[in-house]
Parts: C-alpha cells; structure tokens; sequence
C-alpha cells in the first residue's frame, strides 16, 4: 500500500469527556505555581501568565464548547487522543469545588497511539470573577501509552463559578474545549429561626429543584431553607442537577441548607441496607458514615463549618437490641463529625425512630430534625415543640430547647407559590443549618396588590378544601379541612355529612360512587376515637366509614393495620387513598411517614363494600388505581418517576417501562395517576421536566402489556414543571389537562392555567394525530390546579390552591433591618365550576368563604 507524505496526513485529537456532572462538564484548574508529569509520562514546558482583566460576577455558564477537528475516516485511529481532563486537591483527589486560594491540580490525560514521542501544545486560559487569565501555555511530550499531565495550582483567591478553557494542537488541528468549577467561601452553621422574625420555613425535596425553580419559589414562596441530600447508600433518587455549580447559585439567591445523609438503617428494619445489631460494630459504621457524609459534602462544596443530619428511619415495635445498635451507631455518627471539627444531627420520627434514645448520647445531638406530619400543607404558625413521644413528661419540651429543633410538619404534597408546583414536604426551623455565604442575596419579595395575607395563611383554615368529588352537573361532594360536603344543586347550598368529630380525628380522604354509596378514611388519636364510634385504646387508629344512603347513616370497620406489631412498616399514615371499582370491591391505599428519599406504602382490599379489609402490598406511597379486580397500576415514588403494575389485585408488583422516544434524565419523568377509558385502554400521564418539557400521554390497549405514545404537547422551552400536569378523563373517554400559562408555548408571562382536551372524532390532529386541542383562546383557571372532574364534556370541577408572599425575607444569619416588614404569605385553596366544556370557570362558594 503506497504510504501518503507526512504533509498529507490525516491529523486529529478526538475529546473524550468523562462527566462528573450530568455527563457534559467536567474540571479544570486555576492559575499553576508549578507543572509537574506524573510517573512515565513526558515533560509540559512553557507558562506565559497574562495580567488579569476585571469582568462582572459569574453566573452559571453555558454547556462547555468543543471544536473538534476534521472528520476522520473510517477504521483512522488518531495518533494523539485527550481522553480527559479533570480537577483536584494537592493529594491529587478529584474535585471541582475549592476554597480561595486553595492548593489544587488540574490535570489532562492523554494517550499517544504512536510508538514514538509527540510534541502536542496545550493552551490553558480562565474566565470568573477574578478577571481573565492565561493559566498556563506549552507544549508537552507525549510518549506512547496513556499519561496524566497535572499541573501544580493554587484556586483563584474570590468566589464564584469560572470557566477555563483549554486549546489542544497537534500540528495545523486544534480542539477546544470549555469547563466549569466553584470556588466558595467556608460554609457556616447558622440558627435558622427562633428569633424576633419568628421561626424559618423550609422544604425537602428527593431531587433538587432547577436552579430556575429555586429562584421563582425564593421570590414567590415562604420558604428560605432547602433540605440537600448529600447521599448515602440509601439515598432513593438518582440526582443529576446537584453539583457545585447549582449549589453556588443556590446559595447566591439566599437558601441556606439542611445537608442530610441516608445511609444504613436500623438492624430490624426492612431496608436494603442495614446497621449491624452488633454494638461495636454499629458503632464503628456510624464513624464510617460520618466521613462519608462529610466528604460528600466537601465535594459539593460545603468546606467550612457543618452540621449533618442523619435519616434515620422508622423501625417502629423495635426490640431492645435493634434500638441499643441504633444507638451505637449515631454515637458514633456523633463523635466521629465532632472529631473532625463539625456538628452532629439526626432526622427520624418521634415515636418510630425514637428519638427520647438520643437523648442518652453524651454530649447530645447539636439538632435534631422530627418527622412529626401534623399538617397536610404549609403552615406559618408550624412550631417545633409538643413532638408526641418525645416531650413528655418530665421531658416536655426540655431536650434540645436552645435553638435546636427542626421539624417535618406535613409530608408528600404539592404547593404551588408564583405559579409553580412542586411536590414538597414542609419544614419549620429553630434549629441549626449550613449557609454559603456568597456576593449576592435576595432580601425581599414584592408586594401584591391585596393587603397582608391571613394569621393562618389560608391553608389550614376551616374554610379551605382539600379533595372533591363531582357525581353529576349538579351533585358532589368536598373535604373541607375535616368536614366531608356534599350538594345537589351545584354547590348554591351544601349538607355536612361528616362521619367523625374531635380534636384528634383526621379525614384523610373521600370517594362516592354515586350519589347513595360512598367511603371516608378516618385516623383517630387516643382521647377522640369514642367520639369516632371506635373502642378507646393507647395508639391511634384507622377506620373507613361506609354509607349506603348517601351519608345519612355510616357504618365504621377499622383497618388491620396491627399497631402493635413488630413491623417497620407500621405507622399512621400521612395520606390515604380510596379506590372503589363498584360497591363491593375497593382498596385503600395509605402513604406512611418517611423522609423524601423513601416513599413507603400499605395497601388494603375489600370485595365486601368495606365491611372485612385483607392486607395486600405496595411498592411505593401513593394511590392505587384499579381497571377491574386484578389489573391495578401505581405511580410515583421519591423523585415521581416510577410506575407499577400488579396483575393480582395488589399481592404482587411489577415495575413498568413506557416506550419514551428517547430516554427521560433521571427524575425529570413525572407520572401521573393512571385513568381508564370505557373501551379498556389505560392511559398513564407523564410531564417531561428537562431537558426537553412537553406533556406525554402512554396508553395500552391489552391491559399493561404494551404501550405506545398516544399524545404529546410541547411545553414552553424555558417551563420549569415541578409536578406531574394535572390530567383527567371525561365518562366517554377523552381528556383534559391544565397546563401553567408559563409552561405553555406562546404564553409564557401570562398567569393562570390552560385547559386542553383530545382532540374530537371530526377534528383535524395535527402532529400526526398527537397534538391536542387548547380550550378557548387562553387561560381561563388560575394557577396551580390541583384536580379536575369531569362528569360529562360540559360540567366539571377544578381544586385549585395559588399562594403570594409580601415582606422581606431576612439574609441568612441575620434579622431583618429596622422598619422592614416581616414576611407573610398565605395560600388559598378554591372551588371552581365550568358548564361550557371549560370556557369559563366560575368560584364555587363553600361554607366560611
């Protein structure tokens, strides 16, 4: 084979990135005091510094560029190849996040093809707050094989996020690429609350919301603090967004953080993963996972002052040696973080995580974080104290009272604040968190045009509705706050049917088949279950009430839910669902106590209308929906993104794959409830969140067993959806969906929501059939609907909540400055009906409104 002149030869560098984060960026180092080839690999000669340029502050940058070179021709290997690049300490430890002036590396892998050595220059400049900067320009032999190149640096001496850039040639070729890294300021532990402004609200999410989504609830919501899961083996959410670079922003838009660890759990719980019931060696893992967690942590870049949250789960029934390795174990949580300069939490319920045991550590815990769900949504007069179980006599409210509580005061659930949902649990702070103090911080939120929001922001008030249920265009029924209503004429009068009073009774949830039959789950605590029909006792218990006459009469089964038994499944559920396929067979479906990394469930059936339950199982916490008395599907889970199908009625389960035409970023699928058409299709709703937001809908026409798309709607480039679209389906089986004005394409800036339904059987389908049909011309509901039903194509209900803030929000650490308004915001929940398809909605008026 006649070999070409060297002048003509094909010449290429091809870039092989490894991503640390979301597999597009990954790091590179500031300014080196020195250069440095690691063992066999060839020498880097030349550095030219340049003098430094002011710029503005940066923000995030966007996805690194890279220039690559002519293409290369079938079966040519380059000679010369950049594998990859990356950052790290003075150890040669990978990381991307340093503190000012911090000893680092940044180092190029390179692999030469060849059997000779190659001459390659490399170019290294940076851009960031600190100015413009040539970090390092040379040219490196690259023998053959693989070498590492690092490069001896110190971090820029300000904060921020900066974008280095390094220029790779090989002869006449050139490859550039672009990369980011944080600098931060050392993290310091603050007391959120407890001051003259009152307690801080904050909120936990499995995954972390868009940087986007942060700043719109920081300008929009009560909450000024964020829970970050910094991992574990028992971390239940795949996390792409969390790294360095949302961190810093994050913390530039004012949120300071509770950092969490999930790992190992009780020795007697049901949990992949598990501490040993071992004393010594339990103790000995709580040390291990304190340096776990605080590496993680470092490697966020959180590099100062810390506390840190273990999640300790339910283990509820425990015995003795179970609760004694729990305990060795966060003694050696404790210990070890103090050990090494830092603090030392634990986050677990009151009763089934038994937190009273903690207070045998010596010293004690510097926080506790208490996982008491008293609320079904966000409550500014939330408070830490009167945990059941812990503040007892003669510990009321006495065990970590200076300015060391956090608590979980309602779980799973959305809220809505600037037109954006999210699904959320609500938090109440007088307790320790980490701040990252950076340039910029929010300080206020602007004043709508209506006065100061209600004392009890709205939510909790008798006069707020939670579910509903429309029969017919003119019957149906509401749970309003613990009252279950129901009207015949549309709402103009309403009858209270309420099963069950008291102090301590809960409704948790409600349906009707008709206007005759119907349910309601029922919790009630120890002093209130006489006033519930049900026999007193020392726990609390659940009931389903069931009547026959349309809420005339009621008649009371207790669930088996065996309160007593050894089992970590055993709890008082935070949620409960009802499903009815007829008046005989039906489940309820209850949603337990955890924190946002698990989701955890319990299912019960009936096949006698209510009258004997039997235990069946659930794969996560959240409804149940049933197509006949075997097919049934689940959705949710900790990030929203899982989907189940059991083929038994609930004995077994069987995760399901829907056929996306390309594959989700993990936890930005966000599946809805399941709904069946007359025809025996099923179809499941899923809201695509990132990087591409549009609603799709799956639908099988077998039962489960395959599926295929059936429609789809573009969202507006820059939506931010935060929670599954809300989806219903009309009797003959088309749908309905209320998308956000700021997720619609062309409506983006205007408020409220809009409605679109399938399109009709004489309507032209654009897309392909897939595209469906926008209901009048514009928003016609507010934001932030919760629920449709549709009895017909004419009547339906929505359940809306919407939520607005005025006042100040204080920098972390600090009060607010004298004459400011302190923060008040407040959450309305509404009724709406429409008889014109959804033209036009109209404020259904409910008792105390």
């Amino acid at each position: 084979m006649h070999k070409p002149p060297p002048q003509k030869t094909l010449l290429a560098l091809l870039i092989g990135l490894t991503a640390l984060w979301g597999g597009f960026l990954f790091r590179v180092g500031m300014p080196p005091s020195g250069v440095r080839a690691a063992p066999g690999a060839a020498a880097i000669s030349g550095l030219a510094p340049a003098a430094t340029q002011p710029i503005p502050t940066a923000t995030i940058p966007p996805t690194r560029r890279i220039h690559m070179p002519m293409l290369i021709k079938p079966g040519f290997r380059a000679p010369i190849e950049l594998l990859e690049a990356w950052t790290g300490d003075d150890r040669g430890t990978r990381r991307s996040a340093f503190l000012p002036g911090a000893s680092m590396q940044h180092t190029a892998l390179i692999v030469n093809h060849t059997s000779i050595t190659r001459t390659v220059e490399l170019a290294w400049t940076q851009v960031g707050p600190c100015g413009k900067r040539e970090l390092f320009a040379g040219r490196i032999k690259a023998g053959p094989g693989e070498g590492e190149y690092p490069i001896d640096a110190n971090s820029p001496d300000c904060t921020g996020i900066f974008t280095s850039t390094l220029d790779a040639s090989y002869g006449v070729y050139t490859a550039t690429l672009s990369l980011n890294l944080v600098v931060n300021n050392p993290s310091l532990v603050i007391v959120e609350g407890g001051g003259v402004d009152g307690n801080s609200q904050g909120f936990d999410k499995c995954t972390v919301p868009s940087v986007a989504q942060m700043q719109a609830w920081w300008d929009s919501s009560p909450y000024s603090v964020f829970n970050l899961y910094l991992g574990g083996v028992s971390f239940g959410c795949t996390d792409p967004r969390l790294n360095p670079l949302w961190l810093n922003a994050v913390a530039a838009q004012g949120w300071t953080f509770i950092p969490t660890w999930v790992g190992p759990q009780a020795p007697c719980s049901r949990y992949s993963h598990r501490m040993s019931y071992n004393l010594a060696e339990a103790y000995q893992q709580g040390r291990i996972e304190a340096d776990a967690a605080q590496q993680a942590a470092g490697q966020l870049g959180l590099m100062g002052d810390l506390v840190i949250y273990y999640d300790l789960e339910s283990y509820s029934g425990a015995s003795q040696s179970c609760r004694d390795a729990a305990l060795a174990f966060l003694r050696g949580w404790a210990e070890r973080l103090r050990q090494r300069g830092y603090k030392a939490g634990a986050y677990g319920a009151p009763c089934t995580s038994y937190i009273l045991d903690w207070a045998q550590i010596v010293p004690p815990l510097d926080s506790v974080w208490i996982a008491h769900w008293y609320r079904q949504s966000y409550d500014p007069q939330a408070q830490v104290w009167d945990a059941p179980c812990l503040d007892i006599d003669p510990h009321r409210n006495s065990l970590w009272a200076s300015h060391q509580r956090l608590k979980q005061y309602a779980g799973d659930h959305i809220e809505s604040w600037g037109g954006l949902g999210l699904r959320i649990d609500s938090d109440v702070l007088d307790g320790l968190a980490v701040w990252l103090p950076t340039e910029a911080l929010t300080q206020s939120i602007p004043a709508p045009a209506a006065g100061l929001p209600a004392p009890d922001g709205g939510l909790n008030a008798q006069s707020s509705p939670r579910a509903m249920g429309l029969l017919s265009p003119g019957q149906g029924w509401v749970l309003l706050a613990e009252r279950l209503l129901r009207t015949e004429d549309g709402g103009a009068r309403w009858q209270d049917i309420t099963p069950a009073r008291g102090a301590g009774i809960r409704l948790l949830a409600g349906a009707f088949l008709d206007a005759i039959h119907g349910w309601v789950l029922v919790e009630a605590v120890p002093g209130e279950r006489s006033q519930a029909g049900l026999p007193e006792g020392m726990v609390a218990e659940l009931a389903v009430y069931r009547t026959q006459d349309g809420g005339q009469s009621w008649e009371t089964v207790l669930l088996p839910t065996n309160p007593s038994a050894s089992d970590p499944l055993v709890g008082l559920p935070v949620a409960g669902y009802l499903d009815f396929l007829d008046p005989h067979t039906g489940w309820v479906a209850l949603r337990l106590p955890s924190g946002s990394s698990f989701s955890l469930g319990r299912l019960f059936a009936t096949q006698d209308g209510g009258l004997t339950w039997e235990e069946r199982s659930l794969p996560l916490g959240g409804p149940a929906e049933f197509m006949d008395a075997l097919r049934g599907w689940s959705a949710g889970g900790p990030s929203g993104d899982q989907l189940f199908q059991t083929p038994d009625g609930g004995r077994s389960w069987q995760p399901v794959s829907l056929p996306f035409p390309r594959p989700p970023a993990p936890g930005q699928a966000l599946v809805g409830r399941p709904r069946f058409t007359p025809n025996g299709q099923v179809l499941v709703p899923v809201t695509l969140a990132e990087p591409d937001p549009r609603f799709l809908l799956f639908s099988s026409a077998d039962g489960g067993l395959t599926w295929r798309l059936a429609s789809s709607l573009e969202l507006a480039p820059h939506a931010t959806p935060g929670a599954s679209l809300t989806f219903d389906l009309t009797p003959a089986g088309g749908w309905r969906l209320a998308v956000p004005a700021s997720s619609a394409f062309g409506l983006e800036g205007r408020g409220g929501s809009v409605l679109w339904r399938s399109p009709g059987p004489g309507e032209a389908r654009a897309g392909g059939g897939l595209q469906p049909v926008m209901v009048g011309s514009g928003p016609s509901l507010p934001g932030g609907v919760l629920a449709l039903d549709f009895v017909d194509d004419m009547s339906a209900w929505a359940l809306y909540q919407e939520g607005v803030c005025r006042g100040a929000k204080p920098q972390p650490g600090k009060t607010l400055p004298p004459g400011a308004v302190a923060l008040r915001c407040e959450a309305r929940a509404g009724l709406l009906g429409t008889l014109d398809g959804g033209l036009s909605w109209q404020a259904i008026a409910l008792p105390g409104q």
